[in-house]
């Protein structure tokens, strides 16, 4: 995908959120202005600077706050199921396709697939906003140039009279500045943190009431830091020059603010009616000049309806008060707090269980890695195979589909029934050897910590009913293989006393004894497989079977020495001697079975072959396939503010194919949360290099697509074609590196002692070199070295059904003070 262009969504999607909450927050604050009318321009001017607060800071909370789920979508009228049909399979990176009829592969940094008018829109917001920016700039720099030019006066008569309105109104010492300016027809007030009242040239022929009544207005616009305020509420209608919310808002705090003002001089002089007169006065001014003063000075004759404004001031119902007292501040903001919070971080929960997915998938290499059977049934389907089963029990086809539909819609009462029957009646059967029935035991699964021991124990019991049956036992050992080592081991020495020629049983044991002593060698082992592991080794230090010995022994040496380029030493030294023991041990192990054997020339060979470990960049690694995946809930919050399209999910598998952590790097915020929770639930085939399981990083594409209203369905991203790039995880990439070129360390950053690690995000061309890369982190004075390191990186090309591909990847450039 465009990267710009996916961006320009995110950003325009982010405004349309922000402008339709802030809407909330102002639907609230007028019902508070209306109920505090008598209270005065005070605290109705509050009321809105803290509506003005709440809409600057609303993009960031949006994308900060963790969201609040509180309304289910029911309240909203919105749909909880949309059927879709089960799409072909496609390659990786996987893509779940929500709400969609379609499969449309999506990858990050590929061709586009968005039209061009997001990136239009974004470029006329951002010229508006500059000519916006523009104006505040030339505000400011008029109201300095005033300044600037004007004269200060050293009047002790004016001091005195300042002194004595900052003790009436509470304003603060040192008083403000005081200057006259030829460039002035009328008296204003600019600066927030050095504020100067500058009165015109024509200020010596006023009578003393002027005079108090204008130095009264004034000071009352410093106490109040109105300058301040005016500047924010500019800055905000250039953010938001689109939303007539901003420039209302602009205009309302002028006006509360001279209303304020005015209160306040009146509250000083007495006389209404007079101070009336000298507000039409400089209105008069004003008029016949033909000019105008914005937002970059504060004056008495700013606000553009005088005749409101007189008629206010006539009516003699203008409340003044010093400031806001501590206890209505806190009052104010006890209700504002929430309601931006809530409006910022609001999102609908949907307590169904979430919407029917698409899933595509793909097909592990030996045939063995299948879809969940039932995860994409609608309603009618699962209603119509629940008939099917009342009508004959023993139709395992119907209760295999409904048992992946239950798990898919959280129906975990349902899929731990119909589970338990399986268990029951049909614990040989192959349904057991598909995702979810051989995960149950995982927490995300059935969350139950008492029904889990229960589907425990019910497998306890018919492995005891079955001894002598292989597939039931190896069922079991499945089912608790993470969570009780030891069981599932009891269960396959059993197996194999029962079969002994079995190969799938030999080799899950031969698979259990090395994952056992790989932990132990290199002092790995924690909770329940710290006991298996002693008991692994104390049986095999006493073991006369030549066979499993050496076995063991071949697939422990066989591992390959993963790459350490580019690491610290202290890194690569602890991965180098972590893979030497456990190549030792292998190497052990075969020497003792040519012991007990010597006549064997095939352990000799293999020997021989694996005396010394092979780098990693020479085995052969086979890609991550999803085996079984369940399909997010689309957040009814982007339902309602019709946001769509694919979130990119970094993923971290472990050796037995169970997410262990999943983090969205890409897509909309609103979208983030629920893909990585469906990603964490997926299940992978093991990633296999030479044909051992090892951990992986890769990455997950959920693709979010709106459902028709109406019967029309929304405009689709176009390219749909088969994908001319993929998404590969750093650490998997970083096999197939050809070549490399070390970085130079900056002599600036090693005088400086910084070091650290430089990630980027890189394209890799169809010949395997780098054609493009984006900063993602790293200190700067790292960064070009870095780059120019980078560069020079030649990878093995990668294929996709025979043709090469480009790759998305991300590299690590690690510098430490010991190079």
């Amino acid at each position: 995908m465009d990267f710009t262009g996916w961006m320009s969504v995110v950003f325009l999607t982010g405004l349309v959120a922000t402008s339709f909450r802030v809407l909330l927050v102002a639907g609230v604050a007028v019902a508070l202005a209306w109920v505090l009318r008598r209270r005065g321009a005070e605290v109705r001017h509050a009321i809105w600077l803290l509506v003005l607060a709440g809409m600057l800071l609303m993009p960031v909370l949006i994308a900060a706050l963790p969201p609040l789920r509180i309304l289910p979508t029911a309240w909203l009228g919105l749909p909880s199921k949309i059927e879709t049909p089960m799409p072909p399979a496609t390659g990786l990176p996987i893509v779940i396709n929500v709400g969609s009829t379609m499969t449309v592969p999506t990858y990050r940094g590929g061709g586009p697939s968005i039209p061009a008018w997001p990136k239009v829109l974004v470029s006329v917001y951002c010229l508006i906003a500059a000519i916006a920016a523009l104006r505040v700039a030339n505000a400011v720099r008029r109201a300095r140039w005033l300044v600037d030019r004007a004269q200060t006066l050293h009047d002790e008569g004016l001091r005195e009279t300042m002194r004595l309105l900052c003790v009436a109104q509470g304003l603060g010492y040192p008083l403000p500045r005081l200057a006259q300016s030829t460039d002035a027809a009328v008296p204003f007030t600019a600066g927030w943190q050095d504020p100067v009242i500058v009165l015109p040239a024509s200020w010596r022929a006023w009578d003393e009431y002027k005079l108090r009544a204008v130095l009264a207005h004034e000071m009352a616009h410093v106490r109040r830091g109105d300058w301040l305020i005016a500047l924010l509420a500019a800055l905000n209608s250039g953010l938001f020059w689109f939303h007539p919310l901003a420039w209302w808002l602009e205009r309302k705090l002028a006006g509360l603010a001279e209303e304020a003002c005015d209160a306040a001089a009146i509250a000083d002089s007495g006389d209404a009616r007079r101070y009336a007169s000298v507000v039409l006065d400089f209105a008069s001014v004003m008029a016949s000049a033909g000019s105008r003063l914005s937002w970059e000075a504060t004056a008495m004759a700013r606000s553009s309806k005088v005749g409101g404004r007189i008629e206010r001031i006539l009516e003699g119902k203008m409340t003044w008060t010093k400031s806001i007292s501590r206890g209505r501040w806190l009052a104010l903001l006890v209700v504002a707090l929430p309601l931006v919070y809530g409006a910022a971080a609001l999102q609908v929960q949907n307590p169904t269980g979430g919407l029917s997915v698409s899933v595509s998938s793909q097909a592990t290499p030996d045939g063995v890695g299948m879809p969940m059977p039932g995860a994409v049934l609608t309603d009618a389907q699962a209603q119509a195979l629940e008939a099917r089963v009342a009508a004959n029990s023993d139709d395992l086809e119907a209760r295999g589909q409904l048992l992946g539909y239950y798990f898919a819609n959280r129906k975990t009462g349902a899929f731990v029934k119909e589970l338990s029957w399986l268990v029951e009646h049909h614990p040989e059967s192959p349904i057991h050897e598909q995702f979810p029935s051989n995960f149950a035991l995982s927490p995300a699964t059935i969350p139950d910590g008492e029904t889990r021991k229960t589907v425990v124990a019910l497998w306890a019991r018919k492995a005891a009913e079955n001894p002598a049956n292989a597939n039931v036992l190896m069922h079991a050992a499945s089912v608790v293989s993470s969570s009780d080592p030891a069981a599932a081991f009891a269960y396959l020495k059993q197996a194999s006393l029962a079969e002994p020629g079995d190969a799938r049983v030999m080799g899950r044991l031969i698979g259990m004894y090395a994952i056992a002593t790989a932990r132990k060698v290199n002092n790995r082992t924690t909770g329940p497989w710290d006991a298996f592991g002693d008991a692994v080794s104390r049986e095999l230090d006493a073991s006369t079977d030549a066979q499993l010995l050496a076995r063991l022994g071949q697939q422990l040496a066989s591992q390959r020495l993963p790459p350490t380029k580019g690491m610290s030493d202290s890194m690569a030294k602890s991965i180098t001697d972590r893979w030497l023991k456990m190549h030792e041990a292998g190497l052990k192990y075969l020497d003792r079975a040519m012991q007990l054997d010597p006549g064997n020339e095939e352990w000799k060979n293999i020997r021989e072959a694996l005396s010394k470990p092979q780098p990693m960049e020479l085995a052969q690694v086979a890609p991550l396939t999803v085996l079984a995946n369940r399909g997010p809930e689309y957040p009814p919050l982007a339902l309602q503010a019709r946001i769509q399209g694919p979130v990119t999910v970094d993923v971290h598998v472990n050796a037995e194919g169970l997410v262990e952590s999943a983090k969205a790097v890409d897509g909309h915020p609103l979208l983030r949360i629920a893909a990585e929770d469906c990603v964490r639930n997926w299940r992978y085939s093991p990633q296999r290099a030479n044909g051992k399981a090892v951990e992986a990083d890769t990455q997950a594409v959920v693709n979010f697509h709106l459902p028709a209203v109406g019967g029309v369905e929304p405009a689709r991203p176009a390219g749909t074609a088969v994908p001319t790039r993929i998404s590969v995880g750093g650490n998997i990439q970083k096999q197939v590196l050809l070549s490399s070129a070390e970085p130079e360390y900056p002599p600036l950053a090693k005088q400086a002692r910084i070091q650290g690690m430089v990630r980027f995000e890189v394209v890799l061309g169809r010949d395997g070199k780098v054609s493009n890369l984006k900063l993602v982190s790293g200190h700067p004075l790292l960064v070009q070295s870095a780059v120019q390191a980078v560069r020079q990186y030649t990878y093995r090309p990668t294929l996709l059904n025979g043709e090469p591909v480009e790759v998305a990847t991300t590299v690590d450039v690690p510098f430490t003070l010991s190079q």
